[in-house]
Parts: structure tokens; sequence; C-alpha cells
């Protein structure tokens, strides 16, 4: 599933037109496909003392080098952009209602701390050395796929081209939130820890009305 993903329809989940879309796509390939969790230097060396085989606190080592490459790669492409766009967000100065000048604040720290707050533990059993080096094939995957929507993007779909910038950003925004959830200080840590949010995003604004629909709210009311 994930290699079709990756190979079929990166390009085209990865730049799709909606945001929402390209979001998820990018929460399902860094919290699934690396199954063995943020496995730093620390957490490697815990894993020694806890004696676990060698092969796999390699093979999750490579795991870690491949998936933090991968986040460098597209926090910097990102971070290019941004310059480009000489755009700097932190230095607007925004009016309240009194006139005095109040900095601006972006919406992506609210919606960073709701999903700070809503972290559910996942444990996936990596004890099998395989599932790891299978993760690791699919980061290299990832990896490619990647480096060719950095520096081939004549080459694709012009429906694609316009998104790629944005598709950069916002999965480099991704990126640092998955990073900072994974370093929450837990009271124990295994491989194959991982921390994922669980908060629920209003896709459409009519979801009240929908609700009422079908537990029959609206039908008793014009009974009535």
């Amino acid at each position: 599933i994930f290699e079709l993903l990756l190979k079929t329809y990166f390009s085209k989940l990865a730049c799709h037109w909606n945001k929402l879309v390209r979001k998820y796509f990018f929460m399902v390939l860094l919290y699934c496909i690396n199954r063995c969790g943020y496995f730093n230097e620390e957490r490697r060396k815990q894993c020694v003392s806890d004696c676990r085989e060698q092969d796999i606190i390699s093979a999750a080592h490579r795991c870690y080098l491949l998936l933090d490459s991968t986040m460098y790669l597209i926090c910097a492409e990102a971070a290019r952009n941004k310059l480009k766009q000489n755009s700097s967000l932190k230095c607007l100065l925004m009016t309240d209602v009194s006139g005095s000048k109040v900095p601006y604040k972006s919406s992506r720290e609210t919606e960073e701390k709701d999903e700070l707050e809503h972290l559910h533990t996942f444990m996936c059993d990596m004890s099998l050395v395989n599932k790891i080096e299978n993760d690791c094939q699919l980061l290299e995957l990832l990896h490619f796929e990647v480096t060719k929507l950095k520096t081939k993007r004549k080459e694709m779909d012009s429906r694609y081209r316009p998104y790629i910038d944005a598709a950069l950003t916002q999965f480099a925004i991704v990126c640092n939130r998955y990073k900072k959830a994974q370093l929450i200080p837990t009271k124990s840590w295994e491989l194959g820890h991982v921390l994922i949010p669980t908060i629920t995003y209003k896709i459409r604004d009519r979801d009240e009305h929908l609700k009422k629909f079908e537990t029959g709210t609206d039908k008793k009311k014009s009974d009535n």
C-alpha cells in the first residue's frame, strides 16, 4: 500500500489542491512508515542497555538517519522558499481596537498547541528486523520522491506544479510537529513507541446539521 502511495500517487497527493488532503497524507507518511518511533541517540543507548539485539538496533538507527535526513531536506527547501518569497510574518504588525500595534500571531501556533495536547500512544511490535528493514526501504523511497519534487518540478504535470512550494512548506510544518511530539517526555519508551495526534478536524461546516439529521432531531421538531 505504501509503495503504491509513494510510487504512483505521491505527487498527486503531496501536491493536491486541498491543503487538508496534503496534511493528512504527510501525517500518514511520517507516522506510519517509521514504526520504530523517533530513535535518536539517547533512545539507541537505552535499547543497548535493555539488551536489544544488535541487528535490530542497527536497522532502527538506520531508519532514524533516513527519517532525519528526509526531514532536513524538506525543512531546508521550505526555508529557502520562504526566503525567496521574502515573507516574514513574525515581523508583521497589526492594530487592535484601541489602535495599538500588536504582533501577528499565526493560526498555526494554536493548531500545533491543540495537536500536542491531544496525543495518543501507539505501540508497534518491532522485534523483527525484517519489519524495520522494510520501513528503511520505504523511507529511502520517500527521500527519493521528495528530492524529485524539489529538483524535477518542471517535469511534473502542470496541474501539480503550482502547489509544490506550498506542499513543501506544509510538509516541513508537519515534520517539525512530528519531532516535537515524539520528544515529549514520557514515563517510559520502547522501540515502536509513537505518539500520534488524535484531534479531530471539522471538514464540513454542516456537521452539526448532519448530526441532527442522523439522530432524527430535526424530524422530532417538525413533528411537534
